[in-house]
């Protein structure tokens, strides 16, 4: 997995959740098991954060987070409100729903590290 997400890295720069989302399911357009998918996209995260990619982000306080906490907790706090903002989201093909699709279009609480210097926001 970590050459696709290697590879998704590389676009990522302003991209938002849902832009990911569809890069990391390129191959499956039907029949997509949304948990699998879901922590597809958490792993994704995890991954991300591990390479200091992508930091959590405070977008209420406009603050990067550094908690010091481990990779894969960071990246189910960023989206441990998936259940409670969807909770009609299907077990088959989520990007289908539309409450999930905007979602995924407007979901923050990340960043995007370029080179240690600078942050991008999901678009």
């Amino acid at each position: 997995m970590s050459g696709k997400f290697s590879e998704a890295l590389e676009y990522i720069n302003g991209g938002n959740a849902y832009s990911i989302w569809r890069d990391l399911n390129l191959e499956a357009t039907k029949n997509i098991e949304t948990e699998c998918a879901k922590k597809n996209l958490i792993e994704f995260f995890e991954f991300a954060i591990s390479k200091n990619v992508i930091i959590e982000y405070d977008a209420v306080e406009n603050v990067p987070i550094f908690s010091g906490d481990p990779p894969k907790i960071v990246a189910e706090r960023i989206f441990g409100d998936i259940r409670l903002k969807n909770p009609n989201l299907p077990a088959m093909n989520p990007i289908n729903n539309d409450d999930f699709l905007a979602y995924l279009m407007f979901k923050r609480g990340w960043a995007v590290l370029i080179r240690g210097t600078r942050l991008m926001f999901p678009e």
